[in-house]
Formats: C-alpha cells, sequence, structure tokens
C-alpha cells in the first residue's frame, strides 16, 4: 500500500467562497492579506490506516478536504469538499487529518490561522503487493476459469452460512516454505492468516489474506497453497465447494 500526497491545490474563484464554517479569528485563505498558504508536513504526520474493507474490496480514490488550519499548523476543522466515491475512505481521511501537520500560513506580521484551504488525497492500493484476493492455480486446472480476470469470486457459499456443511479438511500439504532470506522477523509476519475457497474436487482456487505480503513470499506462500490437497466440504453426503476456509501458514 502506497498513500500519494498530490500537490495541495488552491482552487479557483469559486472555491474560495465555498460554503465552510469559518472558525473564529481565522482568515479565508484566499485573503491578501494571506502571503503563504498552510503546507502539509509529510515527514512529522502520521499516514492514515487503509481502512481493511475499503482494502479487501480494492477500493482505491481521491479525496479533497477543506480545512482551518491554525496558526500552529493544527487542522481545527475539516469537512469533505469532493468525495473519493467511498464512504469508508472519505470517512477515514475525516479521522486522519486532525493528527496531520502543516506549516501554518502567514501574513506580514507572522502565523495566522485560516480556513478553505484544500488537501487533495489520494488513496492507492500498490501493485507491489498481492491484491486481497487472489485466484490459485487450480482454479484453471479445474476449469473454474479462463483467465484471472474472468474468476471473480467462484459461485461457492461461506462454510460458516452452511447449515449443516462439514468443512473441508487438510489431507496433504507440501513442507512448510522457508521465508525468503530467513529474515521472516524483519520483512514478514512469522504466520499468516488466510481464508480459502475450496472446491468440491478438494483443491483451494482462491485465497484472501495475502494483501500485505511482499511479491517474493507471496509466490512462495501461493505454491504451497495449491500442493495442499482437502477432503471436501460436505452437505447432504455429497461435495460441495465453500468459502472461508481458515488455513494458517507458519513459515520455517
Amino acid at each position: 500500500m502506497r498513500l500519494v500526497p498530490l500537490a495541495l491545490l488552491m482552487l479557483a474563484g469559486a472555491l474560495a467562497g465555498a460554503a465552510h464554517a469559518q472558525v473564529d479569528g481565522a482568515l479565508p485563505v484566499g485573503d491578501s492579506r494571506v502571503v503563504s498558504k498552510p503546507a502539509f508536513d509529510p515527514d512529522n504526520s502520521p499516514l492514515p490506516d487503509y481502512p481493511r474493507e475499503a482494502k479487501r474490496a480494492n477500493q482505491e480514490g481521491t479525496v479533497v478536504l477543506l480545512l482551518c488550519v491554525s496558526e500552529t499548523g493544527k487542522v481545527t476543522q475539516q469537512n469533505i469538499l469532493r468525495s473519493s466515491s467511498h464512504e469508508q475512505l472519505d470517512q477515514a481521511s475525516i479521522d486522519w487529518i486532525p493528527n496531520a501537520v502543516f506549516t501554518p500560513a502567514r501574513t506580514a506580521e507572522g502565523p495566522v490561522a485560516v480556513c478553505g484551504y484544500p488537501l487533495t488525497w489520494t488513496w492507492e492500493l500498490q501493485g507491489d503487493t498481492f491484491p486481497p484476493f487472489q485466484p490459485l492455480g487450480n482454479a484453471f486446472a479445474l476449469g473454474l476459469s479462463t483467465s484471472a480476470k474472468a474468476l471473480g469470486k467462484p459461485p461457492f457459499d461461506r462454510l460458516d452460512e452452511l447449515e449443516g456443511a462439514t468443512p473441508p479438511v487438510i489431507t496433504l500439504a507440501p513442507p512448510l516454505p522457508i521465508y525468503p532470506g530467513g529474515a521472516k522477523g524483519a520483512r514478514g509476519r512469522a504466520a499468516l492468516d488466510l481464508e480459502l475457497c475450496v472446491a468440491p474436487q478438494g483443491r483451494a482456487v482462491t485465497v484472501s489474506g495475502l494483501g500485505e505480503v511482499d511479491p517474493h513470499p507471496g509466490i512462495l506462500a501461493m505454491t504451497w497453497l495449491n500442493g495442499l490437497r482437502f477432503s471436501p466440504a460436505t452437505l447432504d453426503g455429497e461435495p460441495v465447494g465453500v468459502c472461508g476456509v481458515k488455513v494458517q501458514l507458519r513459515w520455517r
């Protein structure tokens, strides 16, 4: 995951007059007395946490916040000027921004509080980690999909919602993989808690839980998962495909 602060923009004309509750004593950011605008300080500001459900849903977007920034560089008021189109990302932005640090605006006399200052923030899931929902090679072998894009979520019920079903049981597992370079403590967790969809043939076809794993260990994890064999879930004595099968991978 990488969150990208875009250039802090002064929105023209209409934005300067946008409705925004004014903090007592604060100048409009477009006031002629303001000689320098607030500046976001990324080195001293905590980055927002990507909402877990938004990450699982592969949600990305850009939000524009309209801020009041005090003479000490603290955000004293925030509103959504332009939505990211995802409620969770908008709310995460609102929750985060009061903890951000700014260089305050200035007039000729010194630091000053201002309102109506726009900050643009982009929420972006990066391609250097695995997506939260990942098809496994078995999906193709089992004829469930002809391409990763076509796969989507297989049409299986969740195990915890399928009344009377017996869960899959691992019958064969390859040796656990060794974390690349042996530095599992330095670069990753010692164990991964994963959820699988297991087909009626007893093979895992999709996995979730690899969304924060680097590519090399991610490939090793998927190779291990492709080698698992299950006695499949059954319902009324018949094999069925199910999702939500929990598996823990512990690195050697």
